[in-house]
């Protein structure tokens, strides 16, 4: 799906800043650019995993197993 999707939009960001254009003022000292490219990794990590004949199948997608998650305030604060 990674390679269909950029075939058809160009490359996929997260952001309007690029490895390649620096051209951004902020680009020298952005504290999010790195982080947001990771994600953009992640992504195109994800999308190459699914095949376009996997999302056209007529099977339901099934979500994954979910795992309960309560948040507690330390008693130290």
């Amino acid at each position: 799906m990674a390679d269909i999707i950029q075939a058809i939009d160009g490359p996929l960001t997260v952001t309007a800043c690029s490895s390649e254009d620096e051209a951004c003022e902020q680009f020298e000292k952005c504290n999010v650019r790195d982080p947001l490219w990771r994600i953009k990794d992640r992504i195109l990590a994800a999308l190459s995993t699914c095949s376009l004949a996997e999302i056209t199948t007529e099977t339901p997608y099934q979500a994954p197993e979910t795992i309960p998650m309560s948040l507690t305030r330390s008693a130290n604060r």
